[in-house]
């Protein structure tokens, strides 16, 4: 089901703020897809909830995911963040963990070369994903992920967030509006600030466990 278009969205956001719409008025659309990417990110909308699969080969560590992961055989172009992996070969969920505990393990000295075993770890790092061991073997893997939410250009585009969100949007893009106009060297604080105080709100109606799905990548502006 189609949401709210940003038509609708822009109206709103001239009503609210009046007699500065004028000066606002070229801004509002990026204004709002700010917002918007920003919320897409915390909320997660299973509209951008997507299964791709990929390959590790024998002696491999790394894959590069525009490169690795499929979807019907064709490379994903929409990547946003991980939500799980799962090693299809053997049945079993690898187990997230940061870069900086990759590169802390350590391998006896003595040995020549790196030892391989079946990875059971793994952290996104760029747009690469690194294991915790080198593969003793080729493993077929699938790769659930959040697709990035297509950017919002023209009047009838919809978003894909329902429309329980739709007063979040409105007031986080009204928020970007007013801070760029009244505070614009103070601009990036407030609107952390502001987004602090959503995402408190959003995680205390969220909660789920069990995935691995990756928070904070959202930068202010784009």
């Amino acid at each position: 089901m189609a949401g709210t278009q940003l038509s609708e969205f822009r109206t709103q956001l001239v009503s609210e703020l009046g007699n500065r719409a004028g000066e606002a008025e070229a801004n509002l659309t990026r204004w709002f897809n700010e917002a918007y990417l920003w919320l897409c990110a915390y909320v997660r909308p299973f509209e951008l909830e997507k299964t791709g699969t990929f390959i590790l080969a024998q002696g491999a560590r790394t894959i590069n995911i525009p490169t690795a992961v499929k979807i019907g055989g064709v490379a994903i172009t929409d990547f946003f963040s991980v939500y799980d992996v799962r090693n299809d070969t053997v049945g079993k969920r690898l187990v997230p963990v940061s870069a900086r505990a990759i590169d802390a393990l350590e391998f006896p000295n003595e040995l020549v070369t790196t030892p391989q075993q079946r990875p059971e770890q793994y952290c996104r790092y760029g747009l690469d994903v690194i294991f915790d061991q080198t593969s003793d073997a080729s493993y077929n893997h699938t790769f659930r992920y959040n697709a990035r939410p297509s950017k919002l250009i023209n009047a009838t585009d919809p978003v894909v967030t329902g429309s329980e969100y739709d007063e979040v949007l409105l007031n986080s893009a009204l928020w970007r509006a007013k801070c760029r106009l009244e505070y614009p060297k103070e601009s990036t604080d407030r609107i952390l600030e502001m987004n602090s105080r959503i995402l408190g709100s959003l995680r205390r109606q969220k909660t789920e466990e069990g995935d691995d799905v990756e928070m904070g990548l959202v930068p202010i502006m784009e």
